[in-house]
């Protein structure tokens, strides 16, 4: 689902380039050939034509016009595609659940005869017909009601200081009115995003649209409750340390790639997360790799205090170098950077980490940072990873 916040920018920013292109094509293929004389008014272009050209000028035109409405309608296009992708997404996530903990499955109300109970060869393959039927039932429901699903068969609090609800459930509901009323506001629309406590929600009637803005914002919240929703389940289907470590890999390299291509929004509160009661720590790398990310988002994100805040413990800690050297460089101290890496022992560190790893982005600015490189690693290998 990362990959949507990456290919986000690429389909809408070459909304303005296709119409740019329709309409050079229109001119270079319909009206130029024929053109008798042109004049600039402005920021308009006048073209002149033999009048028996009309029609297919004008046929033209018509089809200039449908090609550019269809291009206005992407927006809307890619919220449809973003709803379809995060409800297959749901889907993997409540297959997994039921086949780790098949007691859900008890209090369902699925029925079957007598004759499609034997038509199973066993077990295993009727348990996996009830678990699809049940989860078929599940997610015809609205996203609303599959929450509290879950939370019924989980014991789970998934709503629970869930600040982007609201948002995750509007987009929802205005996904169902752009492929049913065309956008038009209803009293449904209405009644569910008040009921989710939405705010300054349109009048009835009114069209809504999808900019994009709104769009890499829905991005975002679908994203984030998902990986939550992902984690949370995760750690519920077995309590065991194993699982938790599983889980906080995970975490760790969501973040890390979140931080990476900087969805700061997303990073933020799954940072925010991965230091809730729920989430238990027993790796102390991955630990201590969480804490330094949510360093780099405060940052980021101009909270220095707060940033300060977060990494005061480790620095009290007896760290490895990679910690040393990742504090150094958040809390932009070059000096002391430098002078840290001209006391490394041979192969102690990476030269991929300085270059690639976002706490370091700040630092790879600085001329003596590169010049430390430089005299560490050699001028040729400096040279290839910056390319």
């Amino acid at each position: 689902m990362i990959a949507l916040l990456d290919i986000f920018p690429l389909g809408i920013t070459g909304i303005p380039s296709a119409r740019r292109a329709l309409v050079s094509s229109y001119v270079d293929n319909t009206i130029q050939p024929i053109q008798t004389d042109v004049s600039v008014d402005g920021d308009c272009r006048y073209y002149e034509f033999p009048q028996q050209h009309f029609l297919g000028v004008n046929r033209g035109m018509n089809q200039l016009k449908r090609q550019l409405n269809a291009l206005e309608i992407f927006p809307s296009i890619f919220l449809l595609g973003l709803v379809s992708q995060f409800d297959a997404f749901l889907g993997k996530l409540l297959r997994v659940l039921a086949l780790k903990k098949p007691h859900i499955l008890v209090q369902s109300e699925r029925q079957f005869s007598a004759k499609e109970v034997f038509e199973f060869s066993t077990i295993e393959e009727f348990r996996n017909q009830l678990i699809e039927k049940e989860i078929e039932t599940v997610l015809r429901k609205s996203h609303a009601e599959q929450f509290t699903w879950i939370e019924n068969k989980t014991g789970l609090k998934l709503r629970k200081n869930l600040s982007s609800w609201p948002n995750f459930i509007e987009i929802f509901e205005r996904r169902n009115l752009l492929a049913h009323t065309n956008g038009r506001v209803s009293n449904t629309y209405l009644s569910k995003c008040t009921e989710a406590g939405c705010e300054n929600l349109a009048e009835i009637g009114h069209s809504l649209d999808v900019s994009p803005q709104y769009l890499y914002e829905s991005t975002q919240t679908l994203l984030e409750i998902g990986l939550k929703l992902l984690q949370v389940l995760m750690r519920s289907t077995e309590n065991n340390e194993e699982t938790d470590d599983s889980a906080n890999d995970l975490l760790r390299d969501h973040t890390y790639e979140l931080l990476y291509h900087e969805h700061l929004g997303v990073a933020s509160s799954l940072l925010e997360f991965a230091f809730t009661p729920s989430v238990k720590h027993h790796d102390q790398r991955c630990e201590y790799v969480l804490i330094i990310n949510r360093a780099i988002v405060f940052k980021a994100l101009g909270k220095t205090d707060e940033m300060l805040k977060v990494i005061a413990p480790l620095e009290k800690m007896p760290l490895t170098v990679e910690f040393t050297l990742c504090i150094l460089a958040i809390k932009g101290d070059v000096d002391k950077l430098v002078e840290k890496i001209s006391k490394l022992r041979s192969g102690e560190f990476p030269v991929e980490a300085f270059m690639e790893w976002p706490a370091f982005k700040e630092a790879r600015v600085e001329p003596k940072f590169i010049a430390a490189l430089q005299g560490y690693y050699g001028d040729d290998l400096v040279d290839q990873t910056s390319d």
